[in-house]
């Protein structure tokens, strides 16, 4: 999908939003604790401060639990929580979660910085009401529907107004919109960068030492509770691009940071999308070895697929924003980011394998690179960049002799589907070399919206084929018969005796097709998983989490992870995890926003019993041959008001949509599942199914539906 047609769907699904309202949109399923806000999100190190908790359903809660030990938040009274944000916390953004009687909630996003930050009592509605904004001290609050927040700012003649506003970075639902305006009231400028981050730029100078007014709104108008910011008036540097995206893990590499008010920064020859003369600074940075667990900068779930870390440049005024950086085994070839180039480019030479980095800019830049390949030769071509967060949609294409042998632009599948989209506008090319001779690789963006902006940087791997994946794990409401087309954020919470299904998205890498057994590892007492598998050439499968029927309170990560044979030998690929950013009245115009966050969290509840339980009779596998048909006694356990006939079908396999579904009588205790893998075309090998059942039912005096999984069931195909 293009950048265009994402933009614009986004602005529709914004306004839809708007007219619908937020709340409510939840389906009536068993009830989880939803986070739908957190403000102040944000605070400074070594300082505490009050926030307050927007809970869904109108639910309470007690406890506040981060992702950093260093921060913690004490109740003190219905929606409010004093925090305490240690001086050893670097800055960054953390996950935060809410916990009552119904467990832990989803994640949001809480920002530590090193400024000073204050919260205004009432807003600035008006010039003449305008709030001062200091350099160097955020301020965080809310807009008004239909209205403007506006700020005062006393610049002399020639000084520097960089002003930063974080909001869609921090979970909240405002697109801001800046404006400058002069003491006369006429626009000086207007917002014109909104970075890879999500936060939104304007970088102006005082033509006359006076005051400057700040106008602030949301892109529709829209306001509310969840239509937050954390604006800053910034000292400190800004980073736009580096030199290359892509680095050698391990050791020191040079990189060239270019944006505005960097430490000894001096300006150079590239203009940003916004008109101002970018800094340019070289350093030394140290690069890990291997890929962190915790990386900033990186927050498109589309991204998932990539290793990488993150950096912030240091300097007295504060650390700048974060720069993410992908990882490579090998150095990559760089082409220097100049201010002019032609349609055609400067063909830069290169060996095959290697990696190779570039921006897209200036206007209608095409990058061209050349290698000599052998005939017989295999070699894959993949561009990373939108994946980086960036707005660009690259276009890719071999020529040899001036006739095409190949072209490519983004895919047009989504693995994620309606309720965890993941867009990817890089694309992918096999070339099979055919006779020896020089081929020309071209990148281009096709977008047209980042041809002048310095910040669409691009790498472009060619390499031997060399079969690989990378998992991407997701807890969402089970999809009800028929879907419904609502989404909300949903927490990872297990209830005795129950079981938690969590979906597993697998990114194949240059043609594997291999089996992929997925499993669960680090598991508090009490919970169980069974392995299970994606068949050859399968993109996405459910792990069943169960728990036993007594358990203690718990809360923390888990890993998901899956193995699989490549190049002989057996490799562990531990899964990232993605939660939805807000709830969806209806994913089919408005589309659920995924992010990636540090790790899959499971909490347990150690009261409430789940009220409805399915479990094979037998954990031991069972043995079928080729085309036969296998029984599986299954246990069904009600508890509570669930008490309706089910109707339970069988899952997990390809093919299992065309069996049957099995009625189970509301007096019932127990059934015969038939497994027919001739009607599955089920091949020989490892497999593993579940059954579901959607019921209804009371829990907590409300109504619901909901699908319930039972435990997994193996068996072996001989």
């Amino acid at each position: 999908m293009s950048f265009r047609s994402l933009f614009f769907r986004s602005i529709r699904s914004l306004a839809l939003l708007f007219v619908l309202g937020v709340h409510g949109l939840v389906r009536a399923e068993m009830p989880v604790v939803r986070l739908d806000a957190v403000f102040p999100p944000s605070g400074k190190v070594g300082t505490s401060g009050s926030i307050g908790v927007s809970i869904g359903d109108g639910l309470e809660v007690k406890q506040l639990v981060f992702s950093h030990p260093g921060l913690s938040g004490e109740w003190k009274e219905k929606g409010r929580f004093e925090v305490k944000i240690a001086s050893e916390v670097p800055p960054g953004k953390y996950e935060v979660r809410a916990a009552g009687s119904l467990g832990f909630s989803n994640p949001r996003s809480f920002l530590v910085g090193a400024e000073e930050q204050v919260v205004p009592a009432k807003s600035g509605a008006s010039p003449a009401e305008a709030l001062e904004l200091k350099r160097g001290v955020a301020v965080v609050g809310k807009v008004t529907a239909a209205s403007s927040d506006h700020f005062r700012l006393h610049l002399k003649q020639g000084e520097r107004g960089l002003v930063l506003c974080e909001a869609q970075s921090l979970d909240s639902r405002l697109v801001p919109v800046l404006e400058v305006l002069n003491e006369a009231g006429q626009k000086m400028a207007v917002m014109s960068l909104r970075t890879a981050s999500g936060a939104t730029l304007v970088d102006f100078r005082a033509a006359k030492e006076g005051n400057y007014v700040l106008r602030l709104h949301d892109l529709t108008f829209g306001g509310g509770a969840e239509f937050f910011y954390r604006l800053l008036l910034s000292p400190a540097p800004y980073v736009e691009t580096v030199s290359s995206p892509v680095l050698e893990a391990g050791g020191k590499r040079k990189v060239t940071f270019y944006g505005r008010q960097l430490p000894q920064g001096r300006v150079g020859k590239i203009k940003s999308v916004d008109g101002v003369w970018l800094e340019e600074l070289e350093l030394d940075v140290d690069v890990p070895a291997s890929a962190p667990s915790r990386v900033e900068g990186l927050s498109r779930a589309s991204g998932f697929d990539l290793d990488g870390f993150s950096y912030r440049l240091q300097s007295a005024a504060g650390p700048s924003n974060p720069v993410f950086f992908a990882l490579s085994s090998v150095a990559p070839h760089v082409e220097p980011l100049v201010s002019s180039g032609t349609l055609s480019g400067k063909e830069t030479q290169f060996t095959a394998p290697a990696v190779l980095s570039g921006h897209f800019y200036p206007n209608s830049d095409v990058d061209t690179w050349s290698f000599e390949a052998k005939k017989g030769e295999v070699w894959r071509l993949e561009v990373v960049s939108h994946r980086l967060g960036l707005l660009t949609n690259p276009f890719l294409w071999v020529q040899k002799k001036g006739v095409d042998a190949g072209e490519a632009w983004g895919p047009d599948a989504d693995l994620g589907g309606l309720y965890l989209p993941l867009p990817v506008n890089d694309p992918t090319l096999k070339l099979d070399v055919k006779e020896d001779s020089v081929y020309q690789v071209r990148v281009r963006d096709l977008s047209g919206v980042n041809s002048t902006n310095p910040a669409g940087a691009y790498f472009l791997t060619v390499r031997k084929e060399t079969p690989d994946f990378r998992l991407l794990a997701s807890v969402q409401p089970p999809p009800e018969v028929p879907v419904q087309p609502t989404s909300a954020p949903y927490a990872a919470v297990l209830r005795p005796g129950g079981t938690l299904a969590v979906r597993v998205i697998a990114a194949r890498k240059d043609g594997f097709a291999g089996d992929i057994e997925l499993s669960a590892a680090d598991l508090p007492a009490g919970v169980s998983c069974v392995p299970t598998r994606l068949l050859a050439g399968k993109s996405e499968g459910y792990l069943i989490l169960s728990a036993q029927e007594k358990l203690e309170a718990f809360h923390g990560p888990i890993r998901i992870e899956g193995r699989a044979l490549l190049a002989g030998n057996v490799e562990v690929r531990r899964a990232k995890c993605a939660v939805t950013r807000w709830a969806s009245a209806n994913v089919n115009t408005t589309p659920v926003e995924d992010y990636l966050v540090q790790d899959f969290v499971l909490g347990l509840l150690a009261g409430e019993v789940s009220p409805l339980e399915l479990s094979p009779q037998s954990e031991v596998p069972r043995e079928v041959a080729v085309g036969g048909k296998l029984e599986v006694p299954l246990n069904v356990v009600r508890r509570g008001e669930f008490k309706d006939v089910l109707k339970i079908k069988t899952a997990g396999v390809p093919g299992a949509d065309q069996l049957k579904e099995t009625e189970v009588a509301a007096k019932d205790s127990g059934v015969k599942m038939v497994l027919d893998t001739a009607a599955m075309k089920l091949p020989a090998g490892k497999h593993t199914v579940y059954f579901t059942a959607m019921s209804k039912g009371k829990f907590r005096g409300k109504d619901v539906t909901t699908t319930f999984f039972s435990t997994p069931f193996a068996f072996e195909i001989k």
